[in-house]
């Protein structure tokens, strides 16, 4: 337990604990889109009938203003093993809705990436 975290309740703990969580997914988040330059830059270079050959889970929010559903129609043509799963949230599904996004996780971990036998 860190120092300042010693000498807290229990509750205080947790609080804390969420208080400091929410600070790091925030500040992950925003560094995506502050990153968002440099991305476009790299990405550039990569050729417009490349396919992503890994297995590769989606999970589309359907509540989502900024990526609407319409926005990932096609993306089979270039992710020949994706799975796709929707959550009934809008863009930060992850914290809108992490028991769905967890079981999705936990269903594509069990079924595609620890199933695989290469």
């Amino acid at each position: 337990m860190s120092k300042s975290m010693q000498g807290m309740e229990s509750e205080q703990r947790v609080s804390r604990g969420c208080q400091l969580l929410t600070l790091v997914v925030l500040t992950v988040i925003v560094n995506w889109y502050r990153n968002r330059r440099e991305n476009w830059e790299d990405e550039r270079s990569i050729e417009a009938d490349a396919k992503i050959q890994v297995p590769y889970l989606f999970v589309q929010a359907t509540q989502d203003r900024f990526l609407p559903p319409s926005m990932s129609v096609g993306m089979e043509a270039y992710i020949p093993n994706l799975r796709r799963r929707e959550s009934e949230s809008s863009h930060f599904c992850q914290i809108l809705d992490p028991n769905g996004i967890n079981g999705h996780l936990k269903d594509w971990f069990t079924e595609v990436v620890l199933a695989r036998d290469d």
